[in-house]
């Protein structure tokens, strides 16, 4: 989902007094499944582009398809009010990926009923994909991945924190798979200001983002490798032109326990929609999906504008979405120099999305300084890593010092020497 994972067992972790205690986890299927025309999203913007995803089942289940993790908690506790009567203070998030890290740390878990015992290692596949071969029923899985989860969050929660435990908390924060957000507005407002406020923001500058849903009603996200290349090319006029290309590749082996379960799709087939995003004055101009013309059809989201579309990923093989754009305003300075600022924001999926960046500067211009991940290519410098749920990068350049002083004489000669 936008956020992260598939919300399925959900539990009421209460704070009182300095004391923290854990009810026990429920599958989300147990929640009555609501109209969405009854109890609307918190804002238009997200009625308008998610509200028609939930419908019956889809309710719950796809709540949090919007990759702005504060609009997916206040819809999370609306709904909640509205089908138990019960207001909550805020919503946390975790994923597979974060209860590994917590059995590294407090030691290994027996499922229950079954008695098997997960070192760290296995929790991600045995969540993701084992269990649905050991459990027949969505409901019975479901309460028993919860009752795993409850096991490992109760065992940290009542230990001594430990810098180590603290470090490894913050860390997976940072790399989005813990999410927190607070009715309290202080509180918030400090929360979205760091990876674990999961919010769909950028500062000034330029800025593309991905974010993905699962439409394969399966567990093949797991095998998923993702590649986010981004070209910029700078131009005089402080405008940036750029063309984002998604690469979705299904690496599932031939014996993986998942089946795909959407109609019309191949075993081991995969499906996402994929909404590609752009800076708040960017003007997408032409995109398409697995190498077809598509409309430009999407919205804006937050203040950025978006594409979505639609891939189907058969096993062994990738799908493309590229999306061409040109952004007013990407790059602030004049002639004699300037400096831009990107803004990368990735899907959370379990295997980090590997990121390709080219930046071009200004014809005439060269790089005078560059964020440390960045290394001279060709005319400008790129970037190539797996940096996690965001990475900002900032280039500054300017003309060759003969050309710039000539430049700066001419801004210079321009200049009134009296004012009226």
């Amino acid at each position: 989902r936008g956020t992260g994972g598939l919300i399925g067992a959900f539990a009421i972790l209460t704070a009182d007094g300095g004391r923290v205690s854990l009810s026990g986890f429920s599958p989300v299927q147990r929640l009555p499944e609501l109209d969405p025309r009854e109890v609307p999203g918190p804002t238009e913007e997200y009625v308008e582009l998610y509200d028609p995803f939930r419908d019956g089942n889809g309710f719950w289940l796809n709540i949090n398809m919007t990759p702005d993790f504060p609009t997916a908690a206040r819809a999370i506790l609306d709904a909640y009010r509205a089908a138990t009567g019960e207001r909550l203070d805020g919503v946390i998030t975790a994923d597979p990926v974060a209860l590994e890290a917590l059995v590294r740390l407090t030691g290994p878990v027996t499922v229950p009923g079954i008695g098997v015992r997960l070192e760290a290692e296995d929790v991600v596949d045995f969540l993701a994909v084992e269990a649905r071969e050991l459990f027949v029923g969505q409901s019975v899985r479901k309460v028993t991945l919860g009752d795993v989860a409850g096991a490992v969050l109760a065992r940290f929660l009542a230990s001594r924190p430990t810098p180590e435990g603290l470090a490894t908390v913050a860390g997976l924060a940072a790399a989005g798979h813990v999410h927190a957000f607070s009715r309290d507005p202080g509180m918030q407002a400090v929360l979205e200001r760091t990876p674990a406020g999961g919010a769909l923001r950028a500062p000034a500058g330029d800025l593309v983002a991905v974010a993905q849903n699962n439409a394969g009603g399966n567990k093949l996200d797991l095998y998923q490798e993702t590649e986010v290349a981004y070209r910029v090319a700078l131009a005089p006029d402080g405008s940036a032109r750029g063309r984002l290309v998604v690469t979705l590749a299904n690496r599932a082996p031939r014996d993986a326990p998942t089946a795909s379960v959407a109609p019309g799709l191949a075993p081991l087939e995969n499906a996402a929609i994929v909404q590609l995003y752009c800076a708040a004055t960017c003007r997408p101009e032409a995109f398409e999906a697995a190498g077809e013309p598509q409309p430009l059809s999407g919205g804006v989201e937050r203040g950025f504008p978006f594409v979505r579309g639609y891939v189907r990923i058969p096993r062994g093989a990738e799908a493309r979405l590229e999306m061409a754009s040109v952004t007013p305003g990407a790059w602030s300075g004049d002639g004699t120099g300037g400096s831009y600022r990107l803004t990368v924001l990735t899907p959370r999926t379990i295997r980090p999305a590997r990121v390709r960046i080219e930046v071009v500067p200004p014809p005439g211009m060269r790089v005078t300084a560059a964020s440390p991940d960045l290394e001279p290519a060709g005319a400008g410098v790129r970037y190539e890593g797996m940096p996690g749920p965001v990475l900002e990068l900032e280039v500054s350049f300017a003309p060759p010092f003969p050309l710039r002083l000539w430049r700066e004489l001419l801004e210079f000669l321009r200049t009134p020497v009296f004012g009226r």
